[in-house]
């Protein structure tokens, strides 16, 4: 990370930025180029570790994939802000973002509700039932992280030329 002052190394810190994502970027290793994937996630934390659920059907290339080489690189960010400062007529961006590398493991039958669960309860935290039938067909998988590095670029809204400017169609990572 080039830019030190924005790293976050607190692992509590990291987390809370975690739970504020709504997508985990999934990249997987398919010659010649990567290939990458949004998908919905739920996390659970266990001492210092953390772990991914993702879901998803049976088949199709990015199972193949993971099947060949379950090592990821993954991305999340949140908190999109665009900027601008009048005093020096620069425009810049807000946002708080988690990468990191990890490897996937197939969730075994007997523990595909938890991972339901757990993805449900990022974005919904009330209980929820699951229909037996689908959870059944559903594929579920969790990412053991291997190693992450956040990122923070909040800079303090309180001086007197900062304005947020309003985005104009989607909004796009930081990352792009």
């Amino acid at each position: 990370m080039r830019n030190k002052s924005n790293e976050v190394k607190e692992f509590s810190e990291i987390v809370d930025i975690i739970s504020r994502c709504d997508t985990i970027r999934i990249a997987m290793f398919d010659d010649p180029y990567p290939y990458i994937v949004p998908v919905n996630f739920g996390e659970e934390i266990i001492g210092d570790q953390v772990v991914f659920y993702i879901h998803t059907s049976y088949g199709g290339k990015k199972n193949d994939l993971l099947a060949k080489n379950p090592n990821i690189a993954f991305e999340m960010d949140c908190n999109h802000e665009l900027y601008y400062r009048e005093s020096n007529m620069s425009c810049n961006f807000r946002y708080e973002s988690v990468v990191g590398t990890g490897r996937v493991e197939i969730v075994p039958e007997e523990e595909k509700e938890k991972a339901l669960t757990l993805l449900m309860n990022h974005y919904h935290p009330e209980s929820v039932k699951f229909n037996p039938k689908f959870v059944h067909i559903t594929q579920c998988m969790k990412i053991v992280v291997n190693d992450m590095t956040a990122k923070r670029a909040m800079p303090k809204k309180d001086t007197p030329d900062y304005k947020v400017m309003q985005f104009q169609g989607e909004v796009r990572s930081p990352h792009m």
